[in-house]
């Protein structure tokens, strides 16, 4: 099984790939229906498919999968809709959502590779 800190570290790649492809989608005016956006659905329709697969079972336990499941399905839901069901546009809502993973991910001090920022005193 994969380590809390590698897990997050893995997670932290991956979800600012997927942030900074949403921020390139979200610069074309309208519904992210782009050649890009399709490519992108793709890609998270084939890492979901990937966590039901035996390899990803016997490298990430149980909640590992899971939260990573919740989390792809939420964003894919996300560039699927195009209503007014979000209080944002869905790529501002799924950026979102990728920045609250994040930070769990920082909050657990399981993410060796983000830097906490010194707090600075107010002036």
């Amino acid at each position: 099984m994969a380590s809390k800190e590698a897990f997050a570290a893995a997670c932290v790649e991956l979800f600012s790939r997927l942030w900074a492809e949403l921020n390139a989608l979200s610069a074309t005016p309208g519904p992210p229906r782009a050649p890009s956006a399709e490519i992108l659905r793709l890609e998270l329709v084939l890492v979901l498919d990937a966590c039901r697969s035996a390899r990803w079972r016997m490298l990430l336990d149980r909640s590992q999968r899971l939260s990573l499941q919740y989390l792809l399905r939420d964003v894919l839901d996300a560039l699927n809709s195009w209503s007014g069901e979000f209080p944002c546009t869905p790529i501002e809502w799924a950026q979102n959502r990728l920045l609250d993973a994040l930070l769990e991910h920082c909050a657990a001090d399981c993410c060796p590779i983000v830097d906490r920022p010194a707090r600075r005193a107010a002036s």
